[in-house]
């Protein structure tokens, strides 16, 4: 769970401290606290660690994005190991079923797991990348 919280308005003088003093026992208009301006909102559930059968999750991108969906997550990723196969059928079930999606792919080394998160799933070079990284793994 993620919670968006934002910030307090007013940071001017602090009116327990005696900077502001009134007979009426409240601040004038013009030294309330101010509204935020980043809105806040309830919390967000979120999923950033899920596969797909792409790698070793059991459903498919569309079903996988669509339980998320159906179960309350606002936003997911899908990180399959060293593999990108199913990120541009989860980013169009994200659309379609509402939900936050976040490209993603779970890099597998010989001794960690290491999370990548906002990846650019067309790019060659990193494409390359994962497919050496896969390939390392199978020699282990």
């Amino acid at each position: 769970m993620i919670n968006n919280l934002g910030t307090t308005g007013w940071h001017g003088t602090s009116y327990a401290s005696g900077g502001w003093r009134g007979t009426t026992g409240c601040a004038p208009k013009s030294k309330r606290r101010r509204k935020s301006p980043v809105n806040i909102r309830e919390p967000k559930y979120i999923d950033f660690h899920t596969h797909t059968f792409y790698s070793d999750g059991m459903l498919d991108p569309e079903t996988l994005v669509k339980t998320a969906s159906l179960r309350g997550l606002d936003a997911m990723a899908i990180t399959d190991h060293d593999m990108v196969s199913g990120l541009e059928a989860g980013a169009r079930a994200g659309i379609k079923w509402g939900i936050g999606f976040v490209p993603g792919v779970e890099v597998s080394t010989d001794k960690y797991h290491i999370l990548g998160l906002g990846i650019d799933f067309r790019n060659k070079a990193f494409l390359d990348f994962l497919a050496y990284s896969a390939g390392e793994q199978e020699k282990v």
